[in-house]
């Protein structure tokens, strides 16, 4: 619902600004502008909040955008598409995808593992991808797989340092990340 959606961004929020085991459900429902009783109606348990917030920015966003690996541009435009959505939807859904990375190890076995299956397909699939730029001599990585860990680690840390206030908007760190994974691949 329209309600459990808001209260999930409350949460997001609150768990990147602390942390998730700091955050109790009665801080969650204060925050939201609920009573602690509403907050049980539309979830279980925190754990069940951190799961539909992770599984929302992880599972939701790589449907959404692997996509563009698949079209018929060369490779270098499809990389720096991907590279350029990656970093403007982690800087628009920086709680969410923030508390995913940190907080991740906090979900049951079930919820981490299903998860897991999305993260490991993205990184499969980008790893996957700069083998074919290879194997079609469009890219020159002596490593596929580890320029596909390298691309990953460079993307998701965007959080890490960006500030709206910087000398660079998203949208040119977006393109400046695309030029340098572009270097990583050796795109010709």
């Amino acid at each position: 619902s329209e309600r459990a959606n808001e209260i999930l961004a409350v949460a997001a929020r609150l768990f990147f600004e602390k942390d998730y085991n700091s955050v109790g459900m009665r801080s969650i429902a204060s925050a939201a502008g609920v009573r602690g009783a509403s907050l049980y109606h539309h979830f279980k348990s925190k754990e069940e909040m951190l799961y539909r917030i992770v599984l929302e920015v992880t599972r939701d966003y790589i449907y959404d955008h692997l996509p563009v690996l698949d079209s018929p541009s060369p490779h270098a435009s499809r990389l720096r598409e991907l590279v350029g959505q990656h970093v403007t939807y982690f800087w628009a859904h920086r709680y969410g995808m923030s508390v995913g990375l940190r907080e991740m190890h906090n979900l049951t076995p079930d919820h981490f593992a299903e998860v897991q299956v999305h993260r490991l397909l993205y990184q499969r699939r980008i790893q996957e991808f700069v083998a074919d730029g290879v194997r079609v001599g469009e890219f020159t990585s002596d490593d596929p797989g580890l320029a596909g860990i390298a691309i990953l680690d460079m993307m998701n840390g965007i959080n890490d340092w960006f500030k709206a206030s910087g000398r660079l908007g998203i949208d040119e760190v977006a393109e400046r990340y695309g030029q340098l994974v572009l270097r990583t691949v050796g795109a010709k």
